[in-house]
């Protein structure tokens, strides 16, 4: 999970069960962004609105954002979900992937994630 500035150490206090979740200050690919006010962080693909908690009192909202990338309106958080969505043969989706730069940045990156 990625973040930056004014990051909410509250965030790691309600999901520090969870192992699965790391927390980086650093991944420009990382699946998922949190954002506590500052400008949205650059990265391959898009990045689309997920949840936002708002604060009391007109304070910052936090909201957190799921990268992914946007084709005919559909968007895809997975390469598995971009290729089960696109229904092409390997040939073909590798041609797509060829045609199209930014989302083959995006597939190559949440490719290697993990």
């Amino acid at each position: 999970m990625g973040y930056y500035d004014q990051f909410s150490a509250a965030l790691p206090l309600l999901l520090r069960h969870d192992r699965a979740i790391t927390f980086s200050s650093e991944d420009p690919n990382a699946a998922y962004v949190i954002r506590n006010g500052a400008p949205l962080p650059s990265g391959n693909g898009s990045l689309r609105l997920a949840w936002v908690y708002h604060r009391p009192d007109d304070g910052v909202p936090l909201e957190l954002y799921e990268r992914g990338v946007w084709w005919h309106g559909a968007f895809y958080r997975t390469p598995d979900e971009l290729r089960a969505g696109l229904g092409l043969p390997d040939a073909e989706f590798d041609q797509f992937l060829e045609d199209h730069p930014p989302i083959k940045a995006w597939y190559e990156a949440a490719a290697n994630r993990g």
